[in-house]
């Protein structure tokens, strides 16, 4: 699927004239997702990587139809995702989709900057939410402030599984900033990238 970042131009440079029925068929990236490879479209690029989790995904097909896999119980441990960059004070939004019959757990591990990546020394931790899934299996989303002395946060999600062959499926996976969840969209740093469009810019507006 591909993507448009509508850039609004005030300048005459003559930029690149993008068909106007191709235009009108691309979903609009009005809120950047922050979460790199959020469906694991480059394998396990961008999460530290734990034997309980895999990604599903189809080799031949460039879209979103990738997702994670856990299987059995791994709290404590988690499937956590790389740093991504926070501001103080300021709300960010996670929505995901969910799939499983156990409960499932998801925080926000807040770091300084001497702690980019390094999940064993926190600022404090923020559960966004645990929850009993079963039938109820779906879109989650939740809403967290920044807190006082963190530079970067990372994602953790862990499956709360009665046994050891209990399957949990997370699937479009998205940090934004504000208080309110859009639509699911890529990273712009992903390799959905040259599926990512530029309209409205011109010469005149570098």
């Amino acid at each position: 699927m591909p993507w448009l970042i509508n850039v609004q131009s005030g300048g005459d440079g003559g930029g690149t004239t993008i068909d106007p029925e191709l235009l009108a068929s691309l979903q609009k990236i009005s809120n950047p997702n922050l979460l790199y490879n959020s469906t694991g479209m480059m394998n396990m690029g961008g999460w530290i990587s734990h034997p309980k989790t895999i990604n599903f995904r189809d080799d031949f097909i460039i879209d979103d139809f990738s997702y994670f896999v856990t299987t059995g119980n791994d709290v404590g441990v988690g499937f956590i995702s790389a740093s991504l960059p926070l501001q103080v004070g300021k709300e960010y939004t996670f929505s995901g989709e969910f799939n499983s019959p156990n409960p499932v757990k998801v925080s926000i591990l807040f770091q300084d900057q001497a702690n980019v990546n390094n999940v064993s020394n926190l600022v404090s931790e923020m559960v966004l939410f645990e929850e009993t899934l079963g039938s109820e299996s779906g879109r989650r989303v939740a809403t967290f402030t920044v807190p006082e002395g963190v530079y970067c946060g990372c994602l953790k999600i862990e499956s709360l599984a009665a046994n050891e062959t209990d399957v949990a499926i997370y699937q479009r996976l998205k940090i934004e900033e504000g208080n309110k969840a859009t639509a699911w969209v890529p990273c712009l740093t992903d390799p959905y990238q040259n599926n990512v469009f530029m309209a409205g810019l011109t010469a005149s507006d570098f």
